[in-house]
């Protein structure tokens, strides 16, 4: 092996020299959690690759075994963890355990494995001078339930006499029936006087005058404003991304919390709750209750004010983050399991864009299939027995959180209360369709690359008025993906291909890569739809397989539930169905859903050209 000079081919590596057995035997095993570079790959003959360093720019010529083997290695993880994986992925190289033990240490050594505590040191940074905005309020979406309105409001008002706080609240109205708009006003006054809380209403009328203003100032951009914040009765389409964009654009240059009207500003402290901090991209926690009883018996208040937490660090750099709470500390464990390629997007001033609780009661998701991916505690919870796992596969009161506090490079927001730093521009979200919040999250992410999003160690309750049932039905459909999904998977695809720096610039890249596929042929476009459709059934498929192969021991009725799914899915893999949009009309062709998901990426992109516009004229003036 010959190690040449820096910006030279370093050296070449592979599974056919000469080991000394008795050498290998004792290589010294560096502690800590290390990962395989981020690198560029360039081939070369007699299955040779070249590898060159994005961190470190050096260089190596590596055979394709060897850069199989690091392949495996892409997440902070100790050395015999990652030789653990190789060789569970690849028995072949079980006997050769040495050798891969001497490429680690080697790779170590020219700088191609990184350590996690490499990024602790880069991201102690604290910030100097830093002057915090005040919070504009706490906005509720609500929609026909004053009901649960009312206790939300009650909520606020047991939160503030509680804490000794006093806090400003906003309530936008999406509510069809005149009845309902009139008990929502009634429970605003009554809890300005009775409660003695600042709670304003917007409705319909509050929203016209904003938009009036908007078109006042912008006749030429009618169609856009009126798409992004319009009412549309005929649709019948689920409007939450409306009212978001409205929200958006009152709260323009400042921060603000969110929350749905069928939630409780009651937090309770995490099962197995943790004072430590983690940055990884690791999937929500779950825990199981039987009942609603069963869950508010086994889970405890936590003391924190909710809001106040929320309000200390949202905005503030990841840095400053890290030192603000004195109970946890940034350290090399907080990496376990984070991804080596998210690493150059990780600074000490990363902003938290997006802070967010997790939820106690329904998920609010559509179904809870995905309870069937689950690993470690969650599952064997599930598969604990018959009589339980038939409850609870079906249940709606379950914990979905962290258990820690959690720095994510990208989030898709609960329907629980989230933070959001509006000082600099955030993006719209589509005005119709569900999945409003997911795809909001992945334009943030568009817009601000080396943002994060910070999930604490708490929850709250979430007790829909109408209790929500899963269907089982569900096993016997394969994966589905909605408009707003599509657009969020094209969203991070395109912005892989822009470089630059400025949000608003990104954001024009971004539209004008929706309206450049709305402007396509139609035939390529419905290509794409069921190319993407295929790839997350793709996905889901190898998903529950792994689960058969990993958990083969486990109880049947769990395994048959997840063959269901699994033929579900294969089925649909092979079959050219005429559904391609979940969120179309169920009698519609395929040609109509296609001209659904065109209509779409032009309006929504011709709002994100003129939503700069839009932002820094609410910027600029007062709407509370």
């Amino acid at each position: 092996m010959a190690i040449e000079k820096r910006g030279k081919i370093n050296y070449s590596w592979n599974f056919s020299q000469d080991y000394n057995t008795a050498a290998t035997a004792t290589t010294h095993q560096e502690r800590g959690l290390w990962a395989f570079d981020h690198c560029a790959v360039f081939s070369l003959p007699q299955r040779r690759l070249l590898l060159k360093s994005r961190h470190t720019d050096s260089r190596l010529v590596v055979s394709s075994e060897v850069f199989q083997v690091l392949q495996f290695c892409r997440q902070f993880r100790t050395l015999e963890e990652h030789m653990a994986v190789v060789k569970r992925m690849n028995p072949a190289l079980a006997e050769r355990q040495s050798e891969i033990s001497q490429i680690f240490n080697k790779f170590i050594e020219q700088g191609f494995m990184i350590s996690a505590k490499t990024l602790v040191t880069k991201l102690q940074h604290k910030e100097r001078n830093f002057s915090q905005s005040p919070l504009f309020g706490i906005l509720a979406r609500t929609c026909d339930r004053p009901k649960s309105l009312a206790r939300l409001i009650k909520s606020f008002a047991e939160n503030e006499h509680h804490h000794g706080q006093r806090y400003r609240y906003f309530v936008v109205d999406d509510s069809r029936s005149l009845e309902n708009i009139t008990k929502n006003q009634a429970l605003i006054e009554q809890a300005k006087k009775k409660e003695g809380l600042e709670i304003y209403y917007h409705g319909w009328s509050e929203q016209q005058k904003l938009i009036a203003a908007l078109l006042g100032a912008f006749p030429e951009h009618e169609e856009s404003i009126q798409w992004l914040l319009g009412k549309n009765t005929e649709n019948g389409r689920f409007s939450g991304g409306r009212l978001w964009n409205y929200m958006m654009l009152l709260t323009a240059g400042k921060r603000f919390l969110a929350i749905d009207d069928d939630m409780v500003c009651q937090p309770r402290l995490a099962p197995d709750h943790q004072n430590r901090l983690e940055v990884s991209e690791r999937p929500r926690e779950v825990r199981f209750f039987l009942d609603r009883d069963d869950l508010l018996t086994n889970t405890t208040v936590s003391p924190i004010d909710p809001i106040e937490q929320h309000a200390d660090v949202l905005g503030r750099s990841m840095g400053a983050a890290a030192h603000h709470f004195s109970a946890v500390k940034l350290e090399e464990q907080s990496f376990k399991d984070f991804r080596r390629e998210q690493m150059d997007a990780l600074r000490a001033d990363s902003k938290i864009l997006l802070t967010q609780s997790g939820i106690l009661g329904d998920p609010g998701t559509v179904s809870t299939d995905w309870i069937y991916e689950l690993e470690g505690e969650a599952r064997s919870q599930l598969v604990e027995s018959l009589e339980s796992y038939q409850v609870l596969r079906a249940s709606r009161y379950l914990w979905l959180g962290t258990s820690s506090f959690h720095f994510l490079p990208d989030t898709s927001l609960l329907s629980t209360l989230s933070g959001v730093d509006n000082q600099q521009m955030l993006p719209c979200t589509s005005p119709y369709f569900r999945n409003e919040d997911h795809l909001f999250g992945g334009l943030v992410k568009a817009l601000y690359p080396t943002s994060l999003a910070l999930e604490f160690p708490w929850s709250l309750l979430h007790f829909p008025e109408s209790e929500r049932v899963w269907n089982q039905a569900v096993l016997d459909k394969p994966e589905n993906v909605g408009a707003l999904g599509f657009l969020t998977d094209i969203t991070s695809n395109a912005m892989k291909n822009c470089y630059a720096n400025h949000a608003w610039q990104r954001l024009t890249f971004l539209a004008e890569t929706y309206l450049g596929l709305a402007n396509g042929d139609v035939a390529v476009l419905e290509a794409g739809i069921e190319e993407n459709l295929l790839h997350a059934r793709v996905g889901k498929v190898n998903r529950l397989q792994a689960q058969l192969d990993a958990y083969q021991g486990q109880p049947s009725y769990w395994a048959e539930d997840i063959k269901r799914l699994l033929q579900a899915g294969s089925n649909a893999l092979v079959s050219r169905e005429n559904r391609l949009i979940p969120d179309a009309a169920p009698d519609s062709g395929r040609t109509d859903q296609v001209v659904l998901v065109r209509t779409l990426l032009r309006q929504l992109g011709g709002a994100l050209k003129v939503w700069p516009l839009l932002w820094r004229f609410c910027q600029e003036n007062t709407w509370d």
